[in-house]
């Protein structure tokens, strides 16, 4: 006592005689093919069906008893909405934060492109230079030291003359 009434069973109210409904099996046509045979059965662990009632067992407090449990499952299913329904609104904000995301790395990608160029920009005009690279290639033709070269500059508003350069160091 205390269970729902089985799929397809039909409540019948106290001293009504309770319906039956016999079953109707169809023969196979010539033109279909017999149907194939049941997989073998498979060991299943038991799990606990609820307990089926007939209404005319019931009685007011078996009645309650069902009423109770019936209230328990639907809290239960409107628990378990509600926590679809957070879940639903986590994902669209999480969807929100990752197209975010790919747009700012877009932004990224775009920026480190813009300041690529100008860099290569940079290295060509500064190829240019008569020093470019001037201590890593340079070498003397009399004593063949590397690297330690040197030029004179003059400042253009007063003329003062000045050496800029690589020295070797003092030991």
């Amino acid at each position: 006592s205390g269970g729902l009434p089985a799929s397809g069973e039909e409540v019948a109210s106290e001293g009504a005689a309770e319906p039956t409904v016999p079953a109707v099996v169809q023969a196979p046509s010539p033109q279909q093919a017999a149907p194939p045979p049941p997989p073998p059965p498979v060991a299943a662990t038991p799990q606990a069906q609820p307990e089926v009632v007939r209404a005319s067992e019931l009685n007011a407090e078996g009645t309650q008893l069902m009423l109770d449990k019936m209230m328990e499952r639907l809290e239960n299913v409107a628990a378990a909405v509600e926590r679809i329904g957070q879940l639903e609104r986590a994902v669209i904000e999480s969807n929100a934060a990752v197209r975010q995301i790919r747009l700012d790395m877009q932004n990224m990608v775009n920026q480190v492109q813009l300041m690529s160029s100008k860099v290569d920009g940079i290295l060509s005009n500064l190829k240019a230079t008569v020093g470019y690279r001037a201590q890593k290639t340079f070498t003397c033709g009399s004593c063949k030291t590397s690297g330690n070269v040197a030029t004179r500059v003059r400042c253009t508003q007063c003329g003062q003359e000045n050496w800029w350069g690589w020295w070797p160091e003092k030991k």
